[in-house]
């Protein structure tokens, strides 16, 4: 089985999702050091107990590899780095820190679901429910567009709308351990529900405020 260099992290990562690292523990300059050198991934997972730093941190069994595609050294030994999403992994068991945390994982495939119906048919909705969450976002800033684009894979479209929604991470691990891509896509549209639903509400708030007085929306 593949072996991991750890970096355990209160969020959690989706393949495809972006995320930038400021790295600046002794231990995890290394592992960045290493994992360039070696042009490998990493893996991130949400801590289960413990903290971030100082090491000790116990992740959760299931995680997203990483692969790093920008590396600027600062001085003093830190970094800062811009990583990708890869694959998801599910840890089989712990190697120890030293000086930072190694796993035997297993990597996940992609669930074999994509051409289901409840797939297709949850698919629709979220492209709809999400388009209809930017647009109300933008609206909060005045702003309007008329489409977006989207991933027309179905596992894709999951990802990048997990990895972009301001949710709890404990909500997030689960949409990411969802072992069916149906059902990731079904628990993100009662997600967009209720943030489209919060979303219309701020909306209707800001243009009251923003055309008090003019008598538009009396």
């Amino acid at each position: 089985m593949p072996v991991l260099r750890m970096f355990p992290l209160n969020t959690v990562v989706f393949p495809g999702q972006d995320i930038p690292l400021h790295i600046f523990e002794p231990r995890y300059q290394q592992l960045v050091r290493e994992v360039l050198d070696e042009d490998a991934e990493f893996g991130i997972a949400l801590i289960r107990e413990g903290r971030a730093e100082g090491g000790g941190a116990v992740p959760v069994d299931v995680g997203c590899a990483v692969h790093i595609v920008e590396a600027e050294e600062l001085p003093g030994g830190r970094w800062e780095i811009a990583c990708e999403g890869t694959r998801r992994f599910r840890i089989r068991e712990s190697l120890g820190e030293d000086p930072f945390l190694r796993c035997d994982v297993e990597f996940l495939e992609v669930p074999a679901d994509s051409d289901s119906e409840a797939t297709v048919a949850a698919m629709a909705e979220v492209l709809t429910a999400y388009s209809q969450h930017l647009q109300l976002t933008l609206g909060l800033v005045d702003s309007w567009q008329r489409s977006f684009p989207l991933p027309p894979d179905p596992a894709e479209l999951g990802d990048l709308v997990a990895g972009r929604m301001e949710i709890p991470a404990a909500v997030k691990q689960e949409i990411l351990e969802a072992p069916e891509i149906a059902r990731r896509l079904e628990m993100l549209i009662k997600v967009l529900e209720v943030e489209n639903a919060q979303l219309v509400s701020r909306l209707e708030a800001h243009r009251r405020v923003r055309y008090a007085g003019l008598g538009i929306l009396n």
